[in-house]
């Protein structure tokens, strides 16, 4: 067999190990929003903002939203939401 015809199918091996084991339906990194919509649990927020950090901060530290910031405290508070919705 040809180096590429093995590296081609190794890919599609994977690509198809990935897309069978990411199915949000049956994830437990997804909850069921106030309207009954599947949400995927994880931080929204773009890497570097504080709305980031105060969602990193919460996940890491659990703890309480009381920075000086409006931003972190928000995305500290995002994801006491999702930990939340998560557990009903």
């Amino acid at each position: 067999m040809h180096f590429e015809t093995v590296l081609r199918r190794i890919i599609l091996v994977a690509a198809l190990s990935l897309s069978l084991g990411c199915s949000s339906e049956n994830s437990e990194e997804s909850f069921r929003d106030e309207d009954g919509n599947r949400v995927e649990i994880g931080n929204p927020y773009t890497p570097g903002s504080g709305h980031y950090a105060g969602y990193e901060w919460a996940e890491s530290t659990g703890g309480a939203c009381t920075g000086n910031s409006e931003s972190f405290n928000e995305g500290c508070e995002e994801f006491h939401r999702q930990l939340s919705l998560s557990e009903r």
